[in-house]
């Protein structure tokens, strides 16, 4: 395992919140990606360098947060700029990086949104295989 520490995580507020967020947008989050985001919440991890198929040394700056009213970048309102602008609810945002491109998971992939053109990056083909490819 790729030894990643996580700097400023905040607990989720309450334990189902997760659950809920799959309910309420009938979407169903991979395994391993959940229980990041039950440690890891909104956090930023140190090895945060990954590579896509089209450009190298990009950066994982954090994890979106599952608090609503407390973290500034939640999932819930990344969520809907995301499927406001695709017009696809099964592009699921995660992450930010530092200059306003978005980690998703795309049809069980991971790819990078890249907001200023609407276009995707591939960079891994699950959460636990990003984790690993991670460098600093």
């Amino acid at each position: 395992m790729n030894n990643i520490t996580w700097k400023y995580s905040s607990k989720l507020i309450k334990e189902t919140v997760i659950e809920e967020f799959e309910k309420e947008m009938n979407i169903s989050l991979p395994h391993d990606l959940k229980e990041c985001f039950k440690k890891n919440n909104g956090g930023m991890p140190s090895k945060n360098i990954f590579d896509t198929d089209k450009t190298k040394g990009r950066m994982f700056n954090n994890l979106l947060s599952f608090n609503l009213n407390k973290d500034e970048d939640t999932i819930y309102d990344i969520y809907s700029a995301v499927y406001l602008k695709l017009k696809n609810k099964d592009v699921i945002p995660f992450a930010l990086d530092p200059f306003g491109n978005i980690l998703c998971l795309k049809e069980g992939k991971i790819v990078l949104f890249l907001h200023e053109t609407g276009g995707t990056e591939f960079i891994t083909d699950s959460f636990s295989e990003l984790l690993e490819k991670l460098y600093d």
